[in-house]
Protein backbone atom coordinates (compact mmCIF):
# COMPACT_ATOMS: atom_id res chain seq x y z
CA UNK A 1 0.00 0.00 0.00
CA UNK A 2 1.07 3.75 -0.47
CA UNK A 3 1.10 3.87 3.47
CA UNK A 4 3.38 1.10 3.56
CA UNK A 5 5.61 2.31 0.83
CA UNK A 6 6.01 5.69 2.93
CA UNK A 7 6.50 4.15 5.71
CA UNK A 8 9.68 2.43 4.57
CA UNK A 9 10.90 5.51 2.94
CA UNK A 10 10.91 7.05 6.98
CA UNK A 11 13.08 3.79 8.37
CA UNK A 12 17.02 4.55 9.13
CA UNK A 13 18.57 3.17 6.27
CA UNK A 14 21.12 1.24 8.77
CA UNK A 15 25.09 1.29 8.44
CA UNK A 16 26.94 0.42 4.87
CA UNK A 17 29.86 -0.09 7.19
CA UNK A 18 31.22 -3.56 7.86
CA UNK A 19 31.01 -4.81 11.35
CA UNK A 20 34.47 -6.09 13.30
CA UNK A 21 34.27 -9.48 12.11
CA UNK A 22 33.54 -8.34 8.34
CA UNK A 23 36.44 -5.72 8.74
CA UNK A 24 38.79 -9.01 9.71
CA UNK A 25 37.41 -11.02 6.59
CA UNK A 26 38.05 -8.29 4.40
CA UNK A 27 41.19 -7.20 5.43
CA UNK A 28 42.07 -11.07 5.01
CA UNK A 29 40.93 -11.02 1.46
CA UNK A 30 42.53 -7.53 0.10
CA UNK A 31 45.45 -6.62 2.65
CA UNK A 32 48.55 -7.50 1.73
CA UNK A 33 49.93 -10.41 2.37
CA UNK A 34 51.41 -10.73 5.72
CA UNK A 35 48.66 -8.50 7.50
CA UNK A 36 45.76 -10.69 5.45
CA UNK A 37 47.31 -13.43 6.90
CA UNK A 38 46.79 -11.77 10.24
CA UNK A 39 43.69 -10.96 10.00
CA UNK A 40 42.65 -14.34 8.75
CA UNK A 41 44.32 -15.76 12.06
CA UNK A 42 42.58 -13.38 14.39
CA UNK A 43 39.32 -13.78 13.09
CA UNK A 44 40.11 -17.74 12.95
CA UNK A 45 40.95 -17.69 16.21
CA UNK A 46 37.72 -15.84 17.27
CA UNK A 47 35.48 -17.37 15.43
CA UNK A 48 32.97 -20.47 16.61
CA UNK A 49 33.69 -22.74 13.45
CA UNK A 50 31.13 -25.15 14.77
CA UNK A 51 28.68 -22.43 14.97
CA UNK A 52 26.83 -20.29 12.28
CA UNK A 53 28.64 -17.65 10.70
CA UNK A 54 27.51 -14.18 10.76
CA UNK A 55 25.99 -13.70 7.15
CA UNK A 56 28.13 -11.15 5.62
CA UNK A 57 31.21 -12.84 6.90
CA UNK A 58 29.91 -15.60 5.47
CA UNK A 59 29.43 -14.29 2.11
CA UNK A 60 32.69 -13.14 1.81
CA UNK A 61 34.36 -16.98 2.26
CA UNK A 62 34.53 -17.70 -1.41
CA UNK A 63 36.77 -14.24 -1.87
CA UNK A 64 38.71 -15.70 1.72
CA UNK A 65 39.05 -19.33 0.14
CA UNK A 66 40.75 -17.86 -3.10
CA UNK A 67 43.08 -15.51 -1.64
CA UNK A 68 44.07 -18.07 0.85
CA UNK A 69 44.47 -21.00 -1.94
CA UNK A 70 46.64 -17.50 -3.67
CA UNK A 71 48.94 -17.30 -0.70
CA UNK A 72 49.42 -21.16 -0.82
CA UNK A 73 47.75 -21.37 2.83
CA UNK A 74 47.21 -25.30 4.52
CA UNK A 75 45.02 -25.22 7.10
CA UNK A 76 42.29 -27.45 8.42
CA UNK A 77 39.92 -24.69 7.42
CA UNK A 78 40.67 -25.08 4.05
CA UNK A 79 38.27 -27.64 2.99
CA UNK A 80 35.09 -25.95 4.24
CA UNK A 81 36.20 -23.11 2.85
CA UNK A 82 36.25 -24.77 -0.62
CA UNK A 83 33.17 -26.38 -0.31
CA UNK A 84 31.63 -22.76 0.27
CA UNK A 85 33.04 -21.59 -3.01
CA UNK A 86 32.04 -24.38 -4.80
CA UNK A 87 28.70 -24.59 -3.62
CA UNK A 88 28.71 -20.57 -4.52
CA UNK A 89 29.85 -21.85 -8.29
CA UNK A 90 26.95 -24.15 -8.43
CA UNK A 91 24.78 -22.25 -7.34
CA UNK A 92 25.82 -18.84 -9.52
CA UNK A 93 25.46 -21.08 -12.84
CA UNK A 94 22.26 -22.64 -12.03
CA UNK A 95 21.25 -18.81 -11.48
CA UNK A 96 22.64 -17.21 -14.45
CA UNK A 97 21.05 -20.14 -16.64
CA UNK A 98 17.61 -20.11 -15.12
CA UNK A 99 17.67 -15.80 -15.78
CA UNK A 100 18.98 -15.47 -19.27
CA UNK A 101 15.85 -16.06 -20.50
CA UNK A 102 14.61 -12.76 -18.77
CA UNK A 103 17.13 -10.69 -19.95
CA UNK A 104 17.41 -12.21 -23.68
CA UNK A 105 13.05 -11.84 -23.67
CA UNK A 106 14.16 -7.72 -22.51
CA UNK A 107 16.71 -7.23 -25.58
CA UNK A 108 14.59 -9.44 -28.14
CA UNK A 109 12.20 -6.33 -27.21
CA UNK A 110 14.63 -3.76 -28.06
CA UNK A 111 14.48 -2.83 -24.14
CA UNK A 112 17.89 -1.36 -23.01
CA UNK A 113 19.01 -3.03 -19.86
CA UNK A 114 21.58 -2.26 -17.07
CA UNK A 115 22.78 -5.35 -14.81
CA UNK A 116 23.22 -4.33 -11.04
CA UNK A 117 25.05 -5.63 -8.06
CA UNK A 118 26.12 -9.62 -8.26
CA UNK A 119 26.73 -10.53 -11.66
CA UNK A 120 28.19 -7.67 -12.99
CA UNK A 121 30.56 -7.89 -10.21
CA UNK A 122 31.08 -11.67 -11.04
CA UNK A 123 31.49 -10.89 -14.60
CA UNK A 124 33.43 -7.95 -14.68
CA UNK A 125 35.63 -7.73 -11.54
CA UNK A 126 36.19 -11.19 -9.72
CA UNK A 127 35.80 -13.15 -13.13
CA UNK A 128 34.98 -16.10 -10.74
CA UNK A 129 31.50 -17.74 -10.99
CA UNK A 130 31.81 -18.99 -7.02
CA UNK A 131 33.23 -15.47 -5.67
CA UNK A 132 30.20 -13.34 -5.08
CA UNK A 133 26.80 -15.58 -3.81
CA UNK A 134 24.10 -13.78 -4.99
CA UNK A 135 20.00 -15.20 -4.56
CA UNK A 136 18.59 -13.46 -7.71
CA UNK A 137 19.73 -11.42 -10.73
CA UNK A 138 19.00 -7.66 -10.60
CA UNK A 139 17.93 -6.13 -14.53
CA UNK A 140 17.48 -2.53 -14.88
CA UNK A 141 15.26 -0.46 -17.51
CA UNK A 142 14.62 3.02 -17.61
CA UNK A 143 11.55 3.93 -16.53
CA UNK A 144 9.98 4.77 -19.56
CA UNK A 145 10.08 1.24 -20.86
CA UNK A 146 8.52 -0.59 -17.76
CA UNK A 147 5.35 -1.24 -19.41
CA UNK A 148 7.10 -2.69 -22.46
CA UNK A 149 9.64 -4.66 -20.07
CA UNK A 150 6.75 -6.03 -17.94
CA UNK A 151 5.03 -7.41 -21.54
CA UNK A 152 7.76 -8.60 -22.64
CA UNK A 153 8.65 -10.95 -19.31
CA UNK A 154 5.58 -11.68 -18.62
CA UNK A 155 5.02 -13.25 -22.67
CA UNK A 156 8.11 -15.53 -21.63
CA UNK A 157 6.85 -16.34 -18.28
CA UNK A 158 8.61 -14.08 -15.66
CA UNK A 159 5.26 -12.62 -13.24
CA UNK A 160 6.02 -9.65 -10.89
CA UNK A 161 5.55 -10.98 -7.24
CA UNK A 162 2.33 -8.19 -6.85
CA UNK A 163 1.07 -5.55 -9.53
CA UNK A 164 3.13 -2.31 -10.42
CA UNK A 165 0.68 0.45 -9.59
CA UNK A 166 0.92 4.26 -10.02
CA UNK A 167 1.80 3.66 -6.24
CA UNK A 168 4.47 1.34 -6.62
CA UNK A 169 6.18 3.47 -9.91
CA UNK A 170 6.15 6.31 -7.66
CA UNK A 171 7.68 5.15 -4.83
CA UNK A 172 9.81 1.41 -5.48
CA UNK A 173 12.29 1.09 -7.35
CA UNK A 174 11.79 -1.93 -8.40
CA UNK A 175 9.70 -5.50 -7.84
CA UNK A 176 10.91 -9.29 -7.82
CA UNK A 177 9.63 -11.34 -11.08
CA UNK A 178 9.34 -15.21 -10.72
CA UNK A 179 10.20 -17.53 -13.51
CA UNK A 180 8.39 -20.26 -15.36
CA UNK A 181 10.77 -22.67 -13.25
CA UNK A 182 10.48 -20.39 -10.04
CA UNK A 183 13.67 -18.78 -10.17
CA UNK A 184 13.45 -15.00 -9.20
CA UNK A 185 14.25 -12.02 -10.59
CA UNK A 186 14.57 -8.35 -10.03
CA UNK A 187 13.47 -5.86 -12.56
CA UNK A 188 14.44 -2.07 -11.38
CA UNK A 189 13.31 0.78 -12.93
CA UNK A 190 15.13 3.37 -10.77
CA UNK A 191 18.78 2.53 -9.68
CA UNK A 192 18.38 4.31 -6.40
CA UNK A 193 15.99 3.77 -3.60
CA UNK A 194 16.15 7.33 -1.76
CA UNK A 195 15.52 8.96 -5.46
CA UNK A 196 13.58 7.30 -7.90
CA UNK A 197 13.65 10.03 -10.60
CA UNK A 198 15.08 9.83 -14.33
CA UNK A 199 17.40 12.87 -13.45
CA UNK A 200 18.80 10.63 -10.99
CA UNK A 201 19.48 7.86 -13.18
CA UNK A 202 20.61 9.71 -16.10
CA UNK A 203 24.40 9.54 -14.64
CA UNK A 204 24.43 5.92 -14.25
CA UNK A 205 22.47 5.08 -17.59
CA UNK A 206 25.13 7.83 -19.70
CA UNK A 207 28.19 6.32 -17.90
CA UNK A 208 27.20 2.59 -18.99
CA UNK A 209 30.37 -0.30 -19.52
CA UNK A 210 29.01 -2.73 -22.17
CA UNK A 211 28.99 -6.44 -20.98
CA UNK A 212 27.81 -9.98 -22.25
CA UNK A 213 25.39 -11.95 -19.92
CA UNK A 214 25.83 -15.16 -21.45
CA UNK A 215 25.90 -13.97 -24.77
CA UNK A 216 23.10 -11.49 -24.61
CA UNK A 217 24.09 -7.53 -24.86
CA UNK A 218 23.31 -5.90 -22.31
CA UNK A 219 25.85 -3.30 -19.77
CA UNK A 220 26.93 -2.91 -16.04
CA UNK A 221 27.84 0.45 -14.03
CA UNK A 222 31.59 1.88 -14.68
CA UNK A 223 33.20 1.39 -11.98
Amino acid sequence: TQAGLLERLRRPLGTVWPDAEQALVLRAVFAPPEEGLAAFHRWRDGVDLDGPIEPGAYRLMPLLYLRLAALGVRDPLMQRLKGVYRRAWSDTHALFHATAPALEALHAAGIETLLLKGAPMVLLHYRQHGARPMADVDIAVRQGDLDAAVAALGAAGWVPDAPIGQAERRFRHARTFRGPTGQEMDLHWHLLFESGSDEADAPFWAGRVPLAFRDIPTSALAP
